[in-house]
């Protein structure tokens, strides 16, 4: 009887009635969107990141600091013997990274140069492209790379560079690819060559500035010059974003959520004084203060589930 009273009492409100649930649907609706936008943001970037850079981890040389690209100069170290005996593109790949000047278009643009191996398969980067098939170096460069410079496939462009003994050189290469790639820090204002290449330009032979490794437990057979950055901590600046947004976004739920205390008020406590007389008549015709707070109740619990 009372539920029936309850929904009869609802539906006679008529568009108060609906426009509370579409109050209280649109702060559920927003809050779960958001959240899982925050949380889809979070898994995205780092499922990117892990296939197409960090994998299980990776060896930096003690003196690479991606902060200071000052220290990428002295960031040459070479290779432990002990990975010769892994599968080199399968179990580990070296990069070397060094600073140099692109000349796109007649301009001078900063860059980072980096080398690796163009027959590895362990990260998501398409350096089969690398392979060398013309007397000009092969080069891949991603879509904001591309664009901030203007550069375009097949387009032919000088590198200038400081060798391991300081002396400066330079070299034309050919961008034979443009790469889309959801991860910014292997795009923006960075070249990529074959690994070989970069060790014949700067003149060393098996060094290199970072090694990402398929499974961290290899990284324990490190020698001095290295040091292993683990997954949690390559990907910790991400996820300390990702949650800087989230509480930023707790400011919209609490907004949210007092717009629907709001909504509920009005409905279940304000509509209360308006219908006294309601109350009154119900009483006289024998039903209980319980039954009509029940009552009341039941029309809350109704709305929630509307």
């Amino acid at each position: 009887m009372i539920l029936k009273l309850a929904l009869r009492n609802l539906i006679g409100t008529g568009l108060r009635t609906w426009l509370n649930v579409i109050v209280l649907s649109f702060t559920y609706v927003a809050i779960i969107w958001t959240q899982g936008l925050n949380n889809g943001m979070l898994e995205q970037s780092s499922r990117a990141m892990i296939n197409a850079d960090v994998q299980d981890g990776q060896l930096w040389q003690e003196n690479y600091d991606p902060l200071d690209p000052f220290s990428i100069d002295d960031s040459f170290c070479e290779i432990p013997n002990f990975y010769k005996s892994l599968d080199l593109g399968l179990d580990y790949v070296p990069i070397g990274i060094i600073r140099a000047v692109a000349y796109p278009n007649g301009k001078m643009k900063q860059i980072l140069l980096k080398g690796i191996d163009h027959k590895q398969k362990l990260i998501n980067l398409p350096t089969d492209f690398l392979k060398k098939k013309k007397d000009l170096i092969p080069a891949i460069i991603g879509k904001r790379m591309a664009k901030s410079s203007q550069l375009s496939k097949d387009d032919v462009l000088t590198i200038r560079w400081k060798n391991i003994n300081g002396t400066y050189d330079a070299i034309d290469i050919e961008i034979v690819k443009i790469m889309k790639t959801d991860v910014p820090s292997l795009d923006n204002n960075q070249i990529w060559i074959d690994f070989d290449e970069l060790q014949q330009m700067m003149k060393t032979q098996n060094f290199a500035t970072i090694i990402v490794l398929k499974d961290s437990e290899i990284a324990s057979n490190i020698k001095e010059g290295w040091i292993f950055k683990s997954r949690d901590y390559l990907l910790s600046d991400l996820k300390n974003l990702v949650r800087m947004k989230t509480v930023s976004s707790s400011v919209l739920y609490g907004i949210l959520i007092f717009l629907s205390v709001i909504a509920i008020f009005d409905t279940q406590v304000l509509s209360i004084f308006k219908r006294r007389k309601e109350m009154g008549t119900l009483m006289a015709l024998g039903m209980t203060r319980k039954n009509l707070i029940a009552l009341f109740t039941l029309e809350g619990a109704i709305l929630g589930i509307f």
